[in-house]
């Protein structure tokens, strides 16, 4: 099982533990118990809301897409995103402004932006 085929509550419970957040602390941030916490990152709670997804993305400083494992295109990760205004990180948004953006600097592979 790799990442994508992971539950959000496991996704979840590994970027928090890469964050190296304890739950009581994860917990504190969201403003949620730490049995919450534990909850949804064994499946026993779901997160039925996308607001909640993206203020748990938020305090785990991580695209929502990563949480719910939604596969971003495979040009995404060769692009810096960084000589882009306007853009922020790659999300799933991100990719349908890109053509909006106004480009300062091309540092990726591929494709040419327009």
């Amino acid at each position: 099982m790799d990442g994508d085929d992971l539950p959000v509550g496991r996704r979840v419970a590994r970027w928090r533990v890469r964050r190296r957040m304890s739950q009581q602390v994860f917990a504190d941030r969201l403003g949620k118990s730490k049995s919450w916490v534990d909850k949804v990152e064994r499946g026993v709670r779901t997160l039925p809301r996308y607001s909640v997804i993206q203020e748990i993305a938020e305090v785990l400083r991580v695209d929502p897409a990563l949480l719910l494992g939604t596969r971003l295109p495979s040009w995404v990760d060769s692009l810096s995103w960084t000589g882009w205004t306007g853009c922020g990180p790659p999300s799933p948004a991100t990719t349908i402004r890109r053509p909006w953006c106004r480009r300062r600097r091309w540092s990726g592979t591929s494709p040419t932006p327009g």
